[in-house]
């Protein structure tokens, strides 16, 4: 075996530089339903939203096999349903991933967990492209009621502001032992705490 240094680090090192990089840009202020907030080191970012915020980038880089683990039944099932309605040549897998896309996750600002549900609010950023065509999605709209179902998905709320930065609100249900996003939703406003513990409700619901 030689003693000179390979010039491609192993995979996993790279993966660890990956995750060190992007955990940098997460940032936690609360880890339950208090609605006080307080200020907390990254160590203390709950693992299921570390790797919530880690798969979604995975997804992100063209990784779409990965969208069935990721999802909740409901949310991969809804997808299914609809393909069947429709002449598509995508799979339920690629469909869900285009929820993905467009944006990145500049921070994670805070986590709420309520039993088998939790809520983990990002401040994110949509490229130009896709700020076009969300604007032509909700146009008109001014921030109405959050729209919430057990199908899963994308929704969002005029999630305009300076150079496309926003606030995403993931919720999350824990499901066969693994944390899995139920839907995103994306607005120029945060959560209320009661919003938060509205959604946090009907995720408890659904969870099993």
């Amino acid at each position: 075996m030689s003693d000179k240094a390979s010039p491609h680090p192993p995979m996993n090192l790279f993966k660890t530089f990956a995750i060190v990089g992007l955990l940098t840009l997460c940032k936690v202020h609360a880890e339950s339903g208090d609605p006080i907030l307080k200020s907390s080191h990254l160590e203390k970012v709950p693992d299921f939203a570390k790797a919530t915020c880690l798969s979604i980038t995975e997804v992100q880089k063209g990784d779409h096999k990965a969208v069935q683990g990721i999802v909740s039944m409901q949310y991969l099932n809804s997808a299914n349903a609809i393909l069947k309605t429709i002449d598509a040549k995508s799979s339920s897998a690629d469909r869900i991933a285009s929820d993905f896309e467009g944006y990145k996750i500049l921070s994670i600002d805070s986590v709420f967990k309520d039993g088998n549900a939790a809520v983990m609010i990002c401040k994110m950023q949509f490229d130009p492209k896709k700020l076009v065509q969300l604007k032509e999605d909700v146009e008109g709209l001014t921030d109405p009621p959050i729209l919430f179902d057990n199908t899963g998905g994308m929704t969002c709320s005029n999630p305009f502001e300076n150079h496309g930065i926003g606030n995403a609100a993931f919720y999350l249900v824990k499901q066969s032992g693994s944390w899995k996003i139920h839907a995103s939703y994306f607005s120029l406003k945060k959560l209320t705490q009661d919003e938060i513990n509205s959604v946090l409700s009907e995720l408890n619901k659904i969870s099993s």
